[in-house]
């Protein structure tokens, strides 16, 4: 894993990320956003352009950027368009989003589908259904087949599997897993 210190959007340069006073972590470059703990300059690239540079080819796109979301899906239009990731992308409700998160992956033939509950995730004719709070959403470029779900179905019984037992909250009083004495693996 690598870490970079930049911000994506649609467009390169230097921007301003705000940082959240909410406690959640949710920084970004929206001015208005969440209440402001204070500012730092950020060096602002595209996807397609990090891409280019660093010569990546990204399987999966994690994008959780507030009211920006748009803009990283613009900004990464020509990685999707020719190597196809799966996006996961948060869409915060009551901010016009999803018109144009539409606009931009319908021309691409990418699907949308409400991480809810368990896996499948039936396609959906829109971004965002009235009063589903603020869900994760994942951009498939393409109808997913059954055996995509059935891995994500597999994948989603481990994670739940490495929580800790009722009432054990775990280290900090978290939900994070840990060793049990004796056993010699995590649970």
């Amino acid at each position: 894993m690598r870490v970079e210190e930049a911000a994506l959007s649609n467009h390169t340069g230097t921007g301003t990320l705000r940082l959240s006073a909410t406690g959640e972590a949710s920084n970004s470059l929206a001015a208005g956003f969440r209440p402001e703990l204070g500012r730092v300059p950020v060096r602002v690239d595209t996807a397609s352009r990090w891409r280019e540079r660093d010569n990546i080819v990204p399987a999966v796109l994690k994008i959780d950027t507030g009211p920006t979301g748009p803009d990283v899906v613009a900004g990464a239009l020509e990685v999707m368009r020719r190597f196809r990731p799966w996006v996961l992308c948060e869409v915060p409700p009551d901010r016009g989003l999803e018109e144009r998160l539409m606009a931009l992956l319908e021309p691409l033939d990418y699907t949308w589908h409400r991480v809810d509950g368990d896996p499948p995730y039936p396609p959906r004719a829109r971004i965002r259904e009235p009063g589903t709070g603020d869900p994760l959403w994942l951009f498939a470029p393409g109808l997913p087949d059954e055996g995509f779900w059935e891995t994500a179905r597999l994948w989603n019984e481990a994670v739940l599997g490495c929580r800790p037992p009722a009432g054990d909250a775990g280290p900090a009083g978290g939900n994070v897993p840990r060793a049990r004495a004796g056993r010699g693996r995590s649970r």
